[in-house]
């Protein structure tokens, strides 16, 4: 017996320190393209395939994500993720990876109370995002046209009411750099402020606002509505929103977006979903001539296991006295765990 005395007391003595380690889980996703662009000239504008010539047809990642989340006691938690795109290849063109959150969060279990500081999520398309579904396709209306960022540096605090399992209430309040995931350059503060409720299961509405003042005699208001029911095999929803910049030394526009989406599960086993959406953006409300941009996706979702997708799908964006963007796409979405 002497010879184990020795192993089971350093068992004993090092127990509390193995059960007090932080618990780590990791996670990964990608989504991979095959496109063509059939049709369009080259663009600057923010849309994903506008700035590709006609006949360009390409393999691609368009995002590529490793997280790790760290259950750190008492309610603490920390989140590191990194993120490569088609937008952050390096002189040789190869996809270099860069910081998109890192997080450290305290939540209090009754009444939900989230507390969160760093490079961390910001509320400006989550909820729509999450009923959308289909991010691995395109982006959600306000992050198409780049008037948000998913990820910013600074304070957040999100409350979460629920009665006997059904969530009523979301709401949000943050101050950041304004910056996205860059270095802040002191420009000025953003402020965010976002409610939702859900009346009834499955049915949500959101309403949010955010301010900026990121140059000396500028400032910009963003405005947005959302409405997003989910009920077993249907998803439906629609978003509205208005920007607005105005000042001595800024350029006043105002655009106005509407989009539409919704999603249908048309087999079980194997899995299969039909995807729809279409959005409508004015560049200019107050200008009669101003471009009017009109978006388009219709797709097939195939999920032979569950963290695969394969999604054959068409991407279509015209405006007036512009040749039709037409992009068809095979699509794989991947996500682990």
């Amino acid at each position: 017996m002497a010879y184990f005395r020795a192993p089971i007391l350093a068992f004993v003595l090092c127990s509390p320190l193995l059960l007090a380690q932080p618990e780590v889980r990791v996670g990964a996703l990608s989504f991979a393209d095959y496109f063509a662009k059939l049709s369009g000239d080259s663009l600057e504008l923010p849309a994903q395939y506008a700035r590709y010539s006609k006949g360009e047809n390409l393999f691609q990642f368009r995002r590529v994500q490793l997280w790790a989340d760290g259950v750190l006691g008492s309610g603490f938690s920390a989140r590191v993720l990194l993120e490569a795109t088609d937008g952050s290849l390096d002189a040789q063109r190869r996809y270099s990876p860069f910081l998109k959150e890192v997080s450290l969060s305290w939540e209090s279990p009754s009444p939900a109370v989230l507390l969160q500081l760093g490079l961390i999520p910001t509320p400006t398309w989550r909820l729509s995002e999450a009923l959308w579904g289909y991010r691995s396709l395109e982006k959600t209306l306000t992050d198409f046209w780049g008037w948000g960022s998913a990820v910013d540096f600074g304070l957040s605090l999100r409350i979460r009411l629920e009665h006997r399992g059904h969530q009523l209430l979301h709401a949000t309040a943050m101050v950041s750099g304004g910056e996205g995931v860059r270095a802040e350059s002191n420009r000025g503060k953003k402020l965010l402020l976002q409610c939702a409720v859900q009346p009834l299961p499955g049915l949500w509405l959101e309403g949010y606002a955010d301010w900026e003042s990121p140059t000396q005699g500028r400032d910009v208001v963003l405005l947005k509505g959302f409405l997003g029911y989910q009920h077993e095999r249907l998803t439906l929803g629609g978003e509205f929103l208005l920007r607005s910049q105005w000042g001595p030394n800024a350029l006043q526009q105002e655009p106005l977006a509407v989009s539409l989406f919704g999603h249908f599960r048309l087999l079980e086993l194997p899995a299969l979903a039909l995807v729809l959406r279409y959005d409508h953006t004015e560049s200019d409300r107050r200008l009669s001539g101003a471009a009017t941009y009109r978006f388009g996706l219709i797709a097939v979702d195939y999920t032979p296991i569950p963290r695969v997708h394969l999604m054959p799908n068409l991407w279509l964006l015209t405006a007036e006295q512009m040749h039709p963007h037409v992009v068809p796409r095979v699509t794989v979405f991947v996500r682990y765990p």
